[in-house]
């Protein structure tokens, strides 16, 4: 049977299968927030906010269109599209900016506008009391390719003199603030690696796990009544200790059921998965009707689970 792997980015006929890692808006994580406009999408990429302190962050577009020429059209117009950030103001293609939040705030406002002055998002985030780590390099266990990853510690929160590089290539700094810097783990990237992070000059180094995480299925277009196969796929995992949480998620129950389950935790053991180092698991789709229905499996970063047992 051909199987069909997917990717963030592709939609397949009447199943949509989405990889991620954990990208949830909450005090100690990443903030990811897309605003879809005409011209395509615009992403910001915040790290947890905190009163009295200097943060970094990134704004990101990705222009849409069914040709080159469309597409180089919207891109020039999304880059001159506006976001304000507390007290100032950044054009998108200037990518990466840098605030201060005053002592006194509570909330941190973002506000995405075109480049008529027209609003199109604002809303606020709030902010917690200071906190700082007192180590300055706190590496994670692993990093999921493709997906944002956090270096822990005591950063000054300007992600314009830290550096991180993996196998020796600088990868992008996402956000930053003085509880860690966030980058985006390189796509080709598996198995050991090695992890060098500057700050201010001094580096550390480290050897996480860089884990690629697939989804596939046997069929794509199902009809009502019909099943079939998905089966989820975690290699890098040789010689890694750390317990990896991966998590199942049917976001259609209304169109399909799901196997042991719509919303599954596994925790994968790594020394169990041998010299290969790679997990594997399947799981039955029964469809109740036809249509279009989601399925998610995502790998949380470390510390953001503590799951049920081993696998």
């Amino acid at each position: 049977m051909n199987q069909t792997t997917t990717t963030r980015k592709n939609i397949l006929l009447s199943l949509f299968l989405f990889i991620s890692g954990s990208l949830l808006a909450q005090q100690e994580r990443l903030i990811v927030k897309t605003y879809p406009v005409k011209e395509g999408t615009v992403t910001v990429y915040l790290p947890p906010l905190s009163s009295s302190v200097t943060i970094s962050g990134t704004v990101m577009a990705e222009p849409s269109g069914n040709s080159e020429k469309e597409r180089n059209k919207n891109t020039g117009i999304l880059k001159n599209y506006r976001l304000i950030i507390g007290q100032i103001t950044i054009a998108v293609s200037e990518r990466s900016f840098h605030c201060q939040i005053p002592t006194t705030a509570s909330a941190l406002t973002l506000e995405l506008k075109t480049e008529r002055g027209e609003t199109i998002k604002k809303e606020d985030f709030p902010c917690s009391k200071p906190v700082t780590q007192t180590n300055l390099f706190i590496p994670p266990p692993y990093i999921v390719a493709g997906d944002p990853a956090q270096i822990k510690g005591n950063f000054d929160g300007n992600s314009s003199n830290t550096n991180v590089n993996i196998n020796g290539k600088k990868v992008e700094i996402l956000a930053e603030s003085p509880r860690g810097t966030y980058f985006k783990a390189p796509e080709e990237v598996k198995g050991k690696a090695q992890l060098e992070c500057t700050e201010n000059g001094k580096s550390q180094a480290s050897i996480p796990n860089s884990l690629k995480l697939e989804l596939t299925a046997d069929k794509l277009n199902l009809q009502k009544g019909e099943s079939t196969q998905i089966h989820v796929k975690v290699s890098g995992l040789e010689g890694l200790n750390e317990p990896v949480p991966l998590n199942i998620t049917n976001l259609s129950v209304s169109t399909i059921t799901l196997q042991s389950g719509n919303a599954q935790e596994i925790i994968i053991d790594p020394s169990k998965t041998g010299s290969t180092g790679i997990y594997e698991t399947s799981r039955s789709v029964q469809s109740l009707k036809t249509g279009n229905f989601t399925i998610s499996a995502s790998i949380p970063q470390p510390g953001d689970s503590t799951g049920i047992g081993m696998n």
